[in-house]
């Protein structure tokens, strides 16, 4: 009796998973045939375009970011050129003063008087 009632149990999962089943195995097999194919291509092509579209601007905009940090980075050499220039300035401007002040002071010790 217990094997009997498996065996209907089962075959009515079986029925009604089919009877779930079948129909939209079908509608989706007649829906493929009702689908105009020419009209399938063009928004194929379409979404085609726009992803090529989509990778040239991506493209685009790394090139631009690219320039952009190769612009800064040449402002910033410059202005790196730019302070050392004028360190080096400020620096043989310091030692033609201190030299300076070397030649007064002997200068000027040289002509002091003899204080005897």
């Amino acid at each position: 009796a217990t094997m009997l009632f498996v065996w209907l149990a089962s075959y009515g999962v079986f029925l009604f998973l089919v009877n779930r089943m079948m129909p939209w195995y079908t509608l989706c097999t007649s829906m493929g045939q009702l689908v105009n194919k020419e009209r399938l291509h063009q928004t194929l092509a379409k979404l085609r375009l726009k992803e090529e579209l989509r990778k040239k601007e991506a493209i685009h905009e790394e090139m631009k970011a690219e320039e952009e940090m190769e612009r800064r980075k040449k402002e910033e050499q410059a202005k790196a050129e730019q302070s050392s220039k004028a360190a080096n300035q400020v620096h043989s401007k310091s030692s033609l003063l201190g030299i300076t002040d070397a030649i007064v002071t002997n200068v000027g010790n040289v002509f002091k008087r003899p204080s005897a």
